[in-house]
């Protein structure tokens, strides 16, 4: 695992730089000093590639969101950095509006992320501001939220692609693993299943062709196979709690631009906020770690401190050696880390022993389990009426019709009038988006996939589950649910997809099994892939399974643990639309306006 560890983080570092080139350049359009407004999401983007000091170095002399009310900045020379989209764009030019009656001389600069669109163009020509501003691209693609994670960090890219229709976010995907083929050597075995997987290897495809011999290169690619997976796969899994220490730090207080914001509890309703990030060795170490065995964790390293510290106490200078003071000295130097993540651990477990909580739990293994449907129901009525959060409330109605390929006709219309009685008529378009997703429907004539494949694909585990040393990557969810995408991971490389076809057919979208190759005259050519071929007896070959629409904190943690395992022949890297937290899982299709 090692050998595949240095070759990852030496893709991430070229990754990196890349990003920091690109975006150094395009504070250097304009020399000086300039005013740098964002979109709130790309403030958050920005936190991986630079830090404050770098903006400073490069000119920027003052930060921005976009907003309604953002009022002139009093610099010669605004940037703004935006997603090409139509409120995007309006926005900037009621900014440009307002900053060019304050100050006529001023210099305007539209940076789209990561392209600019003739949509764009047209909406500042309508606004009347196009002749005053300066468009640009930056083109950002992927960023590092964690060494192993390669995300677009588009948020809303679930939204769009699967309630809305709308594939730009898969284009932007596709181009983005066109040119890490272009930069790292063309991935020679593509496999992927679901309808959105499919249009990504289409573009891709279609990219390839049009490059022709000044494509991606076939020497010594660095990656060996691109697994695609489609969210509409598999909603299953993004609708249930996480268990890793991770994922229920994100479930229970949110996680970010990598900072959680948990309660003080001696100061009131004062949020404290505590970094996590790969800077952090302790969170490294626990953060994939089943939520029962991270308390054990801590207690060991709090016990060893304690131990390391009376024996140093009770023994005189001479009698240590130079070696066992500075060991000493290292397991001080962690102790900021120790009490951070103790004081995590404390809040988590007041907040997982809360009877919501629990019977959250409790309600999604029920549903795990096909049984008591309709004292599940009940319970979610409940949630209604006392007004839980409504992404609690909506993860819990999307995941019982997933499990049932919809729900009976009179099961869904009571929760569908509980709902709108409840949380207001204005969510009406917050139903239709979960309809549009395939997220929510009436039972007609749906399959129960769920049913259908949980034998096959294990994706119950019968045996009991050690948290401490997990032989299953059921681990996630403290046993009682292994996730359906990485399931089909692990079948790839044992066995193959072939031996599985008939449960493949069940679950939503085509599946395909490519090989990219050159021909003699080095233009692209692509055939059936009939196997892939063993592991080199050095090292495991790099597999980059790319989650389309999307990965959760479970599955992140579930390729992790793959990785460590000595009878997996591959090793696995992360690619994205973007991460999902628990709050972006549902949140992109809430209505938030409310009705007149």
């Amino acid at each position: 695992m090692a050998d595949a560890e240095t070759r990852l983080n030496a893709l991430g570092e070229v990754v990196r730089r890349e990003a920091k080139k690109k975006l150094e350049e395009a504070l250097d359009t304009k020399s000086g000093k300039k005013a740098l407004v964002m979109e709130r999401s790309i403030s958050s983007s920005l936190s991986l590639v630079a830090n404050t000091a770098m903006l400073k170095d490069h000119g920027v002399d003052g930060l921005y969101h976009l907003e309604p009310d953002l009022n002139e900045t009093g610099a010669m020379c605004d940037y703004y950095f935006v997603r090409p989209g139509i409120k995007s764009m309006k926005l900037v030019a009621e900014h440009v509006k307002k900053s060019v009656k304050a100050s006529p001389t001023k210099e305007f600069y539209v940076f789209c992320i990561p392209r600019k669109t003739l949509l764009c163009q047209k909406i500042l020509e309508e606004e009347g501001v196009y002749g005053s501003v300066l468009m640009c691209e930056l083109e950002l693609e992927f960023l590092l939220p964690q060494n192993d994670v390669f995300s677009l960090e588009m948020q809303n890219a679930g939204k769009e692609i699967f309630a809305e229709g709308n594939h730009t976010s898969s284009f932007y995907l596709a181009r983005a693993l066109m040119n890490f083929q272009i930069q790292f050597g063309l991935i020679p075995h593509v496999l992927g299943k679901g309808k959105e997987a499919s249009e990504v290897a289409r573009i891709m495809s279609h990219t390839r062709k049009e490059l022709g011999v000044a494509g991606p290169s076939t020497g010594s690619p660095q990656v060996q196979t691109m697994v695609l997976i489609d969210r509409q796969v598999d909603w299953i899994t993004a609708m249930l709690t996480p268990l890793t220490y991770e994922g229920l730090i994100d479930d229970c207080f949110g996680i970010k631009n990598q900072v959680a914001e948990i309660p003080d509890g001696e100061r009131g309703n004062v949020m404290q906020k505590v970094p996590l990030n790969d800077a952090d060795k302790l969170y490294t170490e626990l953060k994939n770690m089943n939520w029962v065995a991270v308390g054990k964790r801590l207690s060991e390293k709090t016990s060893a401190i304690k131990l390391s510290h009376e024996g140093y106490r009770g023994a005189s200078l001479e009698n240590q050696t130079v070696s066992e003071l500075k060991n000493f000295v290292k397991k001080i130097q962690n102790l900021p880390e120790l009490q951070r993540h103790v004081l995590l651990a404390d809040k988590l477990a007041h907040a997982t022993k809360r009877k919501s909580f629990v019977g959250r739990l409790q309600a999604e293994q029920q549903a795990l389990e096909g049984r008591n449907l309709e004292a599940t129901c009940e319970y979610l009525s409940d949630l209604m009426f006392l007004h839980e959060p409504l992404t609690v409330v909506l993860k819990l109605m999307c995941l019982l019709s997933v499990m049932y390929g919809g729900l009976p006709k009179k099961t869904y219309d009571g929760l569908r009038q509980d709902f709108l009685r409840s949380y207001g008529f204005q969510h009406l378009t917050t139903l239709r988006n979960l309809q549009d997703a395939g997220l929510l429907s009436r039972q007609e004539h749906g399959k129960n996939y769920y049913s259908l494949t949980k034998k096959v694909l294990k994706l119950s585990v019968d045996e009991e589950l050690d948290e401490d040393q997990p032989s299953d990557v059921s681990f996630v969810y403290s046993g009682w649910y292994a996730p359906l995408s990485i399931r089909l991971v692990e079948r790839a490389f044992s066995g193959g997809w072939r031996v599985i076809e008939d449960v493949l057919r069940l679950l939503p979208g085509p599946q395909f099994e490519i090989e990219q190759l050159v021909d003699e005259k080095g233009l692209p050519v692509e055939r059936l892939l009939t196997s892939i071929p063993p592991r080199d007896a050095d090292k495991k070959p790099l597999v980059l399974v790319v989650f389309v629409g999307g990965v959760t904190y479970a599955e992140i943690a579930a390729l992790r643990w793959l990785n460590t395992q000595a009878n997996m022949t591959h090793a696995f890297a992360i690619a994205t639309t973007h991460l999902m937290s628990s709050g972006n899982v549902i949140g992109p299709m809430i209505e938030t306006r409310k009705l007149a």
